[in-house]
């Protein structure tokens, strides 16, 4: 093992002579020596010594006590080889600066000012254009709010899509439980989602829900389908559950679906005399149901099976009727705060929240 290692060192040292980027050398070393090939850190790592004038292939010296140094030249190998490998471990990196690991530990906090995190998934990687547009759309809609309040939100309708399942797993959260000390942990079965599933469509506002409805099975939410939902369902759901709101002024709000989009719907909007709030492409994280509905009734149905579409049309129900005239307020109601998080991020996503 000593032999190889020594081996190893010799093969970087010649090819950083030769003015290989650690990168290749990594690469063309794996080639050769396979499973065998020293680690991306350990090339980078010796690669880095030897562009630095570095003679020897031998280890330093070690005696006594770890060296704990935390000297400029130390602190900056340390940040080099996190910068070359963002998931490099504490036991590589004092293995392969030669200190103790609770020093790496101190100069990565307390002199770096690092810490490591786990990537967070979001809806879409936003372009700058986009980020622009979204801070765009909400110092707009933030500024109609200062001025008109919160009768302005009162007037919004917000609708979208969503698909619930016949069966969806709980999630490893939802599924914590209580034991003892000495009791062993319980199990479960690793399960996925049914391909059972309906499409539901929702129209609420701060009052509640106005409209629900699930799409008939292999029909696609077309701008025709769209359309008429806003003529034949939705706007007689109005009238009679909202009439001050006709007279008052519907503004609608809904995602940049190529159906919600097209010219067709634009007119059909047009001629209700509704006014569509504007609504920045990739923004789930500014839309309620996103962030408030839909959450509430997933959490609702998650773990549960349903035989058809009925049984799930019940529980659908029994979850919207749970839910208080408050919660909807508040939904509606936290829109300026987000809007205003999406402007302190500079259009990028924030971190998510549930009203419920």
């Amino acid at each position: 093992m000593e032999i190889q290692k020594l081996e190893h060192r010799s093969v970087i040292k010649f090819l950083v002579l030769e003015g290989h980027s650690p990168s290749n050398i990594y690469e063309r070393m794996v080639v050769v020596y396979g499973d065998h090939a020293p680690s991306r850190t350990r090339v980078f790592e010796w690669a880095h010594r030897f562009k630095d004038g570095r003679l020897s292939i031998e280890d330093d010296p070690k005696c006594g006590r770890p060296i704990t140094a935390t000297d400029d030249q130390t602190v900056k190998a340390i940040e080099s080889l996190i910068i070359e490998d963002r998931r490099i471990t504490i036991h590589q990196i004092a293995d392969a600066v030669g200190i103790s690991t609770g020093t790496v530990d101190g100069i990565i906090h307390d002199q770096l000012h690092m810490t490591k995190v786990s990537a967070r998934w979001v809806p879409h990687l936003l372009t700058p254009d986009q980020r622009y547009e979204r801070v765009q759309a909400c110092q707009e809609l933030l500024a109609r709010y200062s001025t008109e309040g919160n009768d302005f939100l009162f007037r919004i309708i917000t609708g979208d899509e969503s698909w619930l399942y016949y069966y969806d797993p709980e999630s490893k959260q939802s599924s914590k439980q209580w034991k003892r000390a000495d009791s062993p942990p319980p199990t479960k079965l690793k399960q996925q989602k049914s391909a059972g599933k309906v499409l539901y469509s929702f129209f609420w506002d701060h009052k509640g829900i106005i409209l629900k409805q699930s799409v008939p099975a292999g029909v696609t939410i077309t701008k025709t389908y769209y359309a008429n939902i806003l003529v034949n369902e939705l706007h007689p759901e109005i009238k009679k559950q909202r009439r001050g709101l006709i007279s008052a002024g519907v503004i609608l709000h809904h995602h940049n679906a190529p159906a919600h989009i097209s010219h067709l719907v634009s007119s059909t909007i047009h001629d209700l005399k509704y006014e569509l709030l504007r609504h920045p492409p990739y923004s789930p994280d500014l839309a309620p149901s996103d962030y408030f509905l839909f959450p509430v009734l997933k959490d609702h149905l998650k773990g549960r099976h349903y035989d058809d579409r009925s049984s799930l049309g019940s529980s659908v129900y029994q979850c919207l009727n749970s839910m208080s005239k408050d919660d909807f307020t508040a939904a509606i109601l936290k829109l300026p705060e987000r809007w205003q998080k999406c402007i302190s991020a500079e259009g990028r996503y924030f971190e998510k929240e549930h009203i419920h």
